[in-house]
């Protein structure tokens, strides 16, 4: 099965709250936007996102993370929902 993914890098405080969700790999939603312009975005929102982290380094309480978020299909909303936002009418219908 194809499973999409991304992977990032952050700098999170060491015990902060954002930095505890990722160690203990606490899935939650997520929402990547684009947007380029008033008529033109794109949004993709998961219902259910797996997220692993690996460490880099350490200093002065910043910790630096490898994050890779994998979605997970969950009963009301599915895998992934997309809205986009285009000037031109008519596209992919």
């Amino acid at each position: 099965a194809r499973v999409p993914s991304f992977q990032f890098s952050a700098r999170l405080l060491y015990g902060s709250t954002e930095y505890n969700t990722l160690v203990n790999q606490t899935t939650g939603t997520a929402t990547l936007s684009v947007q380029h312009d008033a008529n033109n975005s794109v949004t993709f929102s998961y219902g259910q996102m797996a997220f692993q982290a690996a460490e880099n380094g350490e200093g002065d309480g910043i910790v630096t993370v490898n994050i890779t978020g994998a979605p997970e299909y969950q009963s009301s909303t599915g895998v992934v929902t997309v809205t986009t936002n285009c000037a031109i009418g008519g596209i992919a219908q």
